[in-house]
């Protein structure tokens, strides 16, 4: 693993920490897309006190309750459907929660912290993102959702890990969407979060190309990629934040951010979706999904794949319409199911119902549309191939999704 290298990056440390801001306080940092802390919110929770001990959370958990934890990260052996690239978060192992919380508090009482060595020489475990709802039912009571997830029935996900562990640069996304908005806060321990403007950063990050991947940045488990093998990383803007037990951190919509475990920590996150950060992808956030745009004009996608994603977009392809869309990107790009996702975030009830939602849905849709079709008119400048789409596939868009 190499060490994170920001040397060539212009970092500020600078962020605002708010002590319990109001949600009218909240709106406004939503509106603007900016990231800041809040204090004495984590602090009053029941698991701030409650989860000070690891009887309290083998007890309610259960020491033999299987949960799936991710491990050997940097195994060149863990690859993904298409072979070419490991997994972002290792392998996916079922371990018992006993097990896994003696070894994770024998490593924090040696000072252990986390690297590629260590990693192969033996097993270590990271519980990373696993719903609480779903996995720790008798620990939801301890935690007090936040008002915006609150109101979308959204519960917090679980994570504890090790110094040392660490999740790569990406954005949040939400299945078919490009990006949801995000807190993170932490109940023991201490995180390193590097944040990047994606206003500021839009073309600095290279993508991954595979299809589902393409909210990640092309970096290894190292961390952030270096200028030398990504030039365009040079000059990149980074907020660096030392994130401590009782803070919250607000994470906006698309920007990317790295996440180191600086000491042995329990945390929990929340994913949400907002009009107005959704509304910023028509103006200073179109530079963001032009940049996803382009690495699904260049997607990895196997046949198995390609088939899973039309039949889940109601159609019935043949072996031949598999080719045809792995081919032919741009008239997968346009079938209306595939632009319909791009407004996926302002679909639930609990944003529907505002009165400018659908236009901004039907805005993004066209926006995304008008995109695509000049870059398969440019194409077709160039190569001038004789495309049509096949009639068997008849693309339907499904109001009820």
């Amino acid at each position: 693993m190499m060490e994170v290298d920001i040397s060539s990056c212009k970092v500020s440390f600078e962020i605002e920490r708010l002590s319990n801001p109001s949600n009218e306080v909240f709106e406004k940092y939503i509106a603007s897309s900016t990231p800041f802390i809040m204090t004495d919110v984590v602090t009053s929770w029941p698991a701030w006190s409650l989860w000070r001990t690891d009887d309290y959370l083998l007890d309610k958990v259960g020491r033999d309750t299987l949960l799936p934890l991710r491990s050997r990260f940097a195994n060149d052996e863990t690859r993904g459907d298409s072979g070419d690239e490991p997994e972002w978060y290792g392998e996916t192992r079922q371990v018992r929660f006993g097990d896994f919380l003696r070894q994770w508090r024998q490593l924090a009482d040696e000072g252990h912290r986390w690297s590629e060595e260590a990693d192969r020489s033996g097993e270590y475990y990271y519980l990373a993102s696993l719903p609480i709802a779903k996995h720790f039912a008798p620990l939801a009571a301890d935690v007090a959702v936040p008002p915006h997830p609150q109101q979308q029935r959204k519960s917090g996900n679980l994570w504890i890990g090790n110094a040392g562990q660490m999740t790569p640069v990406h954005h949040d996304f939400s299945t078919g969407d490009p990006g949801m908005d995000g807190l993170h806060a932490v109940i023991r321990g201490r995180k390193t979060f590097r944040l990047f403007d994606p206003e500021l950063n839009a073309a600095r990050f290279p993508r991954k190309t595979r299809w589902g991947r393409f909210h990640q940045s092309m970096v290894d488990a190292g961390g952030l990629p270096s200028a030398a093998r990504y030039p365009q990383f040079a000059g990149a803007d980074c907020l660096q934040i030392d994130l401590r037990a009782g803070e919250m951190l607000y994470i906006p919509k698309l920007w990317w951010h790295h996440v180191v475990t600086e000491e042995p920590s329990i945390s929990v996150n929340f994913w949400f979706q907002h009009l107005e950060s959704e509304r910023l992808k028509l103006t200073k956030h179109w530079c963001v999904l032009e940049q996803e745009l382009l690495a699904r004009e260049q997607m990895q996608i196997s046949p198995a794949k390609m088939r899973n994603v039309l039949s889940f977009y109601h159609l019935k392809p043949s072996d031949d319409d598999i080719e045809f869309y792995r081919r032919n990107v741009h008239d997968f790009m346009l079938l209306p199911l595939h632009l319909y996702t791009y407004g996926n975030g302002l679909r639930a009830p609990w944003i529907a119902s505002l009165p400018t939602a659908a236009d901004v849905d039907a805005q993004l849709q066209q926006r995304v549309r008008d995109w695509v079709l000049a870059r398969k008119a440019q194409r077709l400048q160039v190569s001038e191939p004789n495309r049509t789409t096949p009639d068997a596939l008849p693309a339907v868009v499904d109001d009820k999704r």
